[in-house]
This record gives structure tokens, C-alpha cells and sequence, in this order.
């Protein structure tokens, strides 16, 4: 296949120098890429093509790159297939987007969709801001909001593929789709464009869980529902209506309980009210005792 990586090399090192900032200068190293090679043939396992990835490789070449970005595509959809279908067990666990590189997801996005094979280049996309998602919610105490510039300058990179994975959104078994419309909640509101926060928030505390016996996904959906509740509380984006806004908060303890949003204390044992909250938890401070 004939294709300059100049080509699309411009838009992915935006991407890449926010992203890996932590990154030593990649370093063309043929021997390490042949015996990589050799070990994906021998191990055939998309574990190994994900967890030993290096950026080194992005200086391979032509050829070796598009069969490392034909790799890793397939070794993270085989990864991601499996638990979303195969092994769901009780919701299964979001944790081995952890495995994922959103740098290589965002290339493989980037490959797919110059070769115009839109259906790849969408799903690449989709896997790039769950990883992202799964990044900044894992660095996120339990109801704030705001999140770091860095992540908002790298989102907004992908922000005009939101729309198209809105569409995506399904109640999912590995309860990744809340924790995206959550994030992407989260990106609109630290840059006060409250109404679109409010379309994410709003959207991922409507997908429904019910007959699920895991906790992670009436977690997620429990903080898309705290997101809501801000907007409202506030009239941010929507109108201001404290009533329907303590009604958010008290389906959020009394569903989803103080261990993942302990700011609300033991409201579900006491009469809720704004006099008897401590409202400083409304300061969306990342820094926030």
C-alpha cells in the first residue's frame, strides 16, 4: 500500500506531543523491531501486542508501520471484543483499558480513516477516548468536575468525533459508555459550555443498568448524575431548579451509596437539604478537601 507516513504525521503530532509529553525521543532501532516481529509470530497473542508496543517504532518506516498499525487495531478490538462479549462475568472489569495506548489508537484512527475505511476509523476513534476517559477518571477524586488543561487541549483534538461516538452509546457490559459521556461532560464543563455538558451528563445517567449485579456501572452512571445535578443546583446550561437538583443528589447516595461519593456524606440518613450540605462540595475544585 502506497502511503507517506507525512501524510499523516501533521495531525497525529499534535496529538502525540500533548500526549507524550513523558516519552524519551524515539529511537529507530531495527534489530528491537525485528525481534518484536518475531515474537508477535511466536506468541500470537494481542496481550503482547499491546502491552509491548514501543514508540520507537513510529520511526520503523513505511512498511513496518502500517503492519504496526494493522496490529495493534486488531489486537485491541480482540482484546475489547472479548470482554464486552465473551467475558462480560457481572460487568466484567473496564481495567484492562489500561492496556490500551491512546497515542496508537489515535494513529490507527488517523491510518483508517486516510484509506477512507470510515467504519475502522470511527471504532479507533471510540477506543482512543474510552482509553482517554478511563485515564481521566482514574486520576479524578469522586465528584469533582474540573479537569486539567493538558487533557482538555488532547480532547479537544477529538472533539469533532464526538458526535460520532454519541451514536455509539449503548448500555454496554463493561460500563465504558457512562464513563465516556462523563468525561466528555466533564471537558465541556471546565470550559463552560454548560449545555453540552449538560447533553453528556444528561445522556449517560439515562442508560439503564437494571438486572446488573456489578457495581461498576451504577457507579458511572451515578456520577453522570451528580454532573446533572451541578448543572441544575447552578442553572448551568439548564434551568436553575434546586428542587429537581436535590432530588439528583438524594437518588445519587441513596443508589450508589457514600463509598464512591463520600462529599455527600450520610445524606441518605438525614433530611436532605442545601442548608444542611456542606456547600463548598459545589466548588468544583480539583484541590478541594
Amino acid at each position: 500500500m502506497n502511503i507517506s507516513i507525512k501524510e499523516i504525521s501533521d495531525k497525529f503530532k499534535k496529538f502525540f506531543d500533548l500526549y507524550a509529553i513523558d516519552y524519551e525521543e524515539p529511537i529507530y532501532e531495527e534489530e528491537k523491531l525485528k525481534t518484536w516481529f518475531d515474537k508477535v509470530n511466536i506468541e500470537n497473542s494481542p496481550y503482547f501486542v499491546l502491552e509491548e508496543i514501543d514508540i520507537a517504532f513510529l520511526q520503523s518506516g513505511e512498511e513496518n508501520l502500517i503492519k504496526l498499525i494493522d496490529l495493534y487495531f486488531k489486537s485491541a478490538s480482540e482484546v475489547f471484543n472479548y470482554f464486552e462479549n465473551k467475558y462480560p462475568r457481572y460487568g466484567g472489569k473496564i481495567d484492562y483499558l489500561c492496556n490500551f495506548d491512546p497515542i496508537w489508537l489515535y494513529l490507527c484512527a488517523i491510518y483508517h480513516e486516510h484509506i477512507n475505511n470510515e467504519k475502522y476509523a470511527n471504532y479507533s476513534y471510540y477506543l482512543c477516548v474510552a482509553t482517554i476517559s478511563n485515564i481521566v477518571s482514574s486520576n479524578l477524586q469522586s465528584g469533582h468536575i474540573e479537569i486539567n488543561q493538558d487533557l482538555i487541549k488532547m480532547l479537544e483534538l477529538l472533539e469533532e468525533k464526538f458526535k460520532i461516538i454519541k451514536e455509539m452509546i449503548y448500555p454496554d457490559w463493561i460500563a465504558i459508555n457512562p464513563k465516556i459521556t462523563f468525561c466528555i461532560g466533564k471537558y465541556y464543563f471546565t470550559k463552560g459550555e454548560f449545555e453540552k455538558a449538560f447533553e453528556y451528563f444528561k445522556l449517560g445517567s439515562s442508560i439503564n443498568y437494571n438486572g446488573r449485579q456489578s457495581i461498576e456501572p451504577f457507579k458511572l452512571v451515578a456520577k453522570n448524575t451528580y454532573g446533572l445535578a451541578i448543572l441544575y443546583l447552578k442553572g448551568l446550561g439548564v434551568e436553575k431548579d434546586e428542587t429537581y437538583a436535590i432530588k439528583l443528589f438524594k437518588k445519587v447516595s441513596s443508589k450508589y451509596g457514600e463509598e464512591y461519593f463520600p462529599k455527600l456524606g450520610n445524606i441518605k440518613y438525614e433530611d436532605f437539604s442545601l442548608e444542611n450540605l456542606h456547600l463548598k462540595i459545589f466548588d468544583f475544585k480539583l484541590n478541594d478537601d
